[in-house]
């Protein structure tokens, strides 16, 4: 498992480092994007991914930042992995901070596949719903990618391709008592009982009571025969 998540995160950091080429992008073309959303053997369907538009490309492959990020200053020529994960989540929490609305929503199908058509040559942010499944909650960590896409090893870019998202698994199940549940005592069950044994008790003093009062008569009867 740690292997097979070891190349992912390879995969990953190789896709994702935004480089723009010089007066190679159709700018006419649109790109069609699948994102893969899973943690291990394990597929979410049914979920929720959101897009967002951060910045344009523009002629001479210029980039502009959108209205909405209109605020950043970072290059986004030639990051390297660092920084795009620093940038990544700089972009994800200005999101969350300013409640900005996604651009797009789709809904991924029984392989755990969302897919975005049509997009316009740009610089985008891709998150999904965070999943709980079996005491364990999955979040995706934030991503960036260009549309299209420059495949270094064969140097051109790519208007369809496919993101496999980066997801992190959390276990939760203490929070829920180790999913077991707490039974609440039923004292009402407990005061009948007691009061049924309380009553049973004074009945059987009682009974004795008046056995030995009847023996004490009878005792008494013989005495005075026998006077």
């Amino acid at each position: 498992m740690k292997k097979y998540l070891f190349r992912i995160a390879i995969i990953f950091i190789a896709l994702f480092s935004i480089n723009v080429h010089a007066s190679e992008i159709d700018l006419t073309k649109p790109s069609n994007v699948q994102v893969k959303y899973s943690y291990g053997d394990k597929v979410f369907a049914n979920q929720k991914a959101y897009l967002y538009k951060i910045a344009d490309i523009g002629i001479d492959n210029t980039i502009t930042y959108t209205e909405d990020f209109k605020n950043l200053t970072q290059s986004l020529e030639n990051l390297t992995a660092s920084q795009f994960s620093v940038f990544a989540t700089t972009v994800g929490n200005q999101i969350t901070q300013k409640q900005i609305s996604h651009i797009e929503e789709q809904i991924t199908n029984a392989e755990g596949i969302a897919e975005f058509n049509n997009l316009t040559p740009a610089v985008y942010f891709i998150k999904m719903d965070t999943v709980t499944q079996d005491d364990y909650q999955y979040r995706t960590v934030p991503t960036v990618i260009t549309a299209p896409l420059y495949n270094e090893s064969e140097h051109q870019y790519k208007y369809e391709f496919s993101v496999m998202m980066k997801t992190e698994a959390k276990y939760i199940g203490e929070q829920s008592n180790n999913g077991n549940t707490t039974e609440i005592p039923n004292t009402v069950d407990d005061i009948m009982i007691y009061a049924a044994i309380f009553a049973i008790s004074l009945i059987i003093i009682g009974v004795l009571v008046c056995y030995i009062n009847k023996i004490k008569k009878e005792g008494k009867e013989k005495n005075e025969e026998s006077q």
